[in-house]
């Protein structure tokens, strides 16, 4: 016959004791790379305090080499201010958090980043993607969800003995939001680095200069912020110095700081060989009561930029008079129409989502002139 075992009561309270303990060994901490024993991510012994990182630590890395050797997964932060990161995936999740800053050079050397998280992009210091063999790969792809943000004018760039070589890779894919939010000089994408943008791309302020080959995707986007007359400073631009490929949409917007009443031509976009087109067409309603009409001609958008509501012809409609109105999202405007410049009359009551409203007058025909203005309904 079988009888039941009971442990005594100091094995219990060691049991207990050791399950606090492994729950307690669970909690994200602090590590700091020192590489004492060798470059390997993987050694305990190279970190500060000793112990191979867990996903969810917090991890510094102020300098020297550190070897991934294989994906990698941050599930809580990386301060990344100096050094190189080689030979591996860096998958960077949802809500955590990978930062570039320091005014010490970095390196990328055959390194896969996966964004879909927060990358911090900024400080003084340069950061490289090493090409030190012909079949080197180093890809930043911001994924859907994923915010990259630009904090200053740093760049990135190939270097080493392979820089030149075509069949060394440099990419980068922005499928989510990609913007330039610090710094009013140049951030700087080097020659022969791929930039596919297929999500949103935004340059606030400052200008980002892609210097290798540019494609967009149907759905993507291209924003760029006015806040003034001056490039830079005055308002984002993109410059695209490479081979280009335009499609999906371009949305000029106002940033606090510009003076209404004002009419503003800035040059938001320009390249040395632009293909393809945007697929939108007409006047932008930018917020704050700016409307802005981007205009592709040649190598150059150039957005014009007023204060108020704005019409904007369209086709005639089998011989009828037709018109865009734009101004702000989800207001009410009345169309009023007049013979003579006088006794004007509501013709409609306009409202859209976007600010875009087109609206053609059925009854023309009816009339031997007609004069149209647009008023802001009142409260």
């Amino acid at each position: 016959m079988r009888r039941p075992v009971h442990f005594p009561k100091a094995a219990s309270a060691l049991a207990v004791s050791l399950a606090l303990s492994l729950s307690a060994g669970a909690v994200a901490g602090e590590k700091t790379w020192t590489g004492a024993v060798s470059t390997s991510w993987g050694v305990a012994d190279n970190w500060d305090p000793v112990g191979v990182p867990a996903a969810t630590d917090d991890l510094i890395i102020a300098g020297g080499t550190v070897a991934l050797g294989g994906t990698r997964t941050v599930e809580g932060s990386v301060l990344w201010s100096g050094g190189r990161i080689q030979q591996g995936t860096l998958e960077i999740v949802n809500g955590a958090a990978f930062r570039i800053t320091g005014e010490a050079d970095k390196a990328l050397d055959r390194v896969v980043l996966n964004n879909t998280g927060l990358l911090e992009w900024g400080g003084a210091g340069s950061l490289s993607a090493e090409m030190n063999s012909s079949s080197a790969v180093v890809a930043i792809n911001n994924l859907a969800g994923g915010e990259l943000v630009l904090l200053s004018d740093a760049g990135l760039e190939r270097t080493g003995s392979y820089a030149s070589t075509s069949s060394a890779k440099v990419n980068v894919v922005n499928a989510g939001m990609m913007r330039k939010s610090g710094g009013t000089g140049t951030s700087s994408m080097g020659v022969r680095i791929d930039f596919t943008n297929e999500g949103i791309l935004d340059v606030g302020r400052g200008i980002l200069e892609i210097q290798g080959p540019f494609g967009s995707g149907p759905e993507s986007v291209i924003r760029t912020g006015v806040a003034g007359a001056e490039p830079g400073t005055g308002y984002g631009k993109l410059l695209l110095a490479g081979s280009a490929s335009l499609d999906g949409r371009f949305e000029p917007y106002a940033v606090a700081g510009l003076l209404p009443d004002t009419v503003q031509e800035v040059v938001s976009l320009e390249g040395a060989s632009l293909g393809g087109s945007f697929n939108q067409v007409g006047l932008v309603p930018m917020g704050h009561g700016y409307i802005g009409q981007p205009v592709l001609v040649g190598n150059r958008v150039t957005t014009l930029v007023t204060y108020g509501v704005k019409l904007h012809l369209l086709t005639p409609v089998d011989g009828r008079f037709a018109v865009q109105i734009a101004g702000e999202p989800n207001t009410d405007y009345v169309l009023e129409a007049s013979e003579g410049l006088v006794n004007w009359n509501e013709v409609t009551t306009l409202n859209s989502p976007t600010g875009l409203s087109d609206w053609v007058d059925d009854l023309i025909a009816d009339h031997p002139q007609r004069f149209y203005r647009v008023l802001e309904a009142a409260d």
